[in-house]
């Protein structure tokens, strides 16, 4: 496995357990808390992020529109390399051997740094459709990422654009949704689609929610670098997918395609 990475998120309702209802027919708040690690197979590089945050959505009128806004700050500490000399001379098989430099910016110290990250959204939800379209920044702040704190070399912000609808009715779901990220020069287009059905039932039965079986089967497109299909197996409240990540990018290290899985487990209390 050439890379190895992992996330933990726990969205905890700011409501007593009692007081909260399921069409959340009222103004809500959440607490986020999350972690997360990425690691390369020879540890060249390691990377581990630990989060908090806020949101509080308000109900707008009768109808189920909703207005919401949150922050969150995020605190990383990456390492490059594993000593003074780091192979970055490449062609298109890979690294070239013997062919290294002296870069002391990846000489296997660890640097930290805190970002600040804000959200805004308005999401509607019904019996029969949701929707939502919200906006994102990370690295308000523009931290320094490097002990030199060279102004040149702040990380810039990320703007974010995320959309999406669910069309549904008694025994099914379509979910249709999209992701636009925007940093410096470069940008990440996400779009994809989700089919979720019942199994062995007719009608979905909120009270006894926890006796529904829910399968979910859908694909999501990252522009010009990967298609990702996905299924998802909801026994209750808890939910087990699989997604495999199918490089489509031209990217290629001898010959040899990448691919990718990711195992996610969720679960509602």
């Amino acid at each position: 496995m050439a890379f190895q990475t992992g996330a933990a998120l726990l969205n905890l309702s700011m409501e007593k357990r009692e007081n909260r209802t399921d069409s959340y027919d009222k103004s809500f708040g959440n607490v986020i808390l999350g972690a997360a690690y990425d690691q390369s197979n020879s540890g060249l590089y390691k990377n581990a992020v630990s989060l908090a945050g806020l949101s509080y959505a308000v109900k707008l009128n009768r109808s189920g529109l909703y207005m919401s806004a949150g922050f969150q700050g995020a605190f990383t500490s990456a390492r490059f390399g594993q000593n003074a000399l780091f192979q970055d001379q490449f062609d298109q098989y890979g690294p070239i051997s013997g062919q290294v430099t002296m870069d002391p910016m990846r000489s296997g110290r660890t640097y930290k740094y805190f970002s600040l990250n804000a959200g805004w959204s308005m999401f509607y939800k019904s019996q029969n459709i949701d929707w939502y379209a919200g906006l994102s920044i990370r690295h308000i702040n523009r931290p320094f990422t490097e002990e030199t704190r060279n102004a040149a070399l702040r990380l810039p912000s990320t703007y974010g654009i995320q959309a999406g609808v669910t069309i549904k009715n008694e025994s099914s779901a379509l979910d249709i949704f999209s992701v636009v990220n925007l940093k410096a020069k470069a940008y990440e287009v996400i779009g994809g689609i989700r089919y979720n059905f019942l199994l062995g039932a007719n009608t979905y039965d909120a009270e006894n929610s926890a006796q529904d079986i829910m399968l979910g089967i859908g694909c999501v497109y990252r522009w010009k670098d990967a298609l990702i299909p996905e299924i998802q197996l909801t026994v209750g409240k808890t939910g087990l997918g699989l997604h495999y990540d199918m490089n489509m990018s031209g990217i290629r290290a001898n010959s040899f395609t990448r691919r990718g899985f990711e195992l996610q487990l969720t679960r509602k209390f």
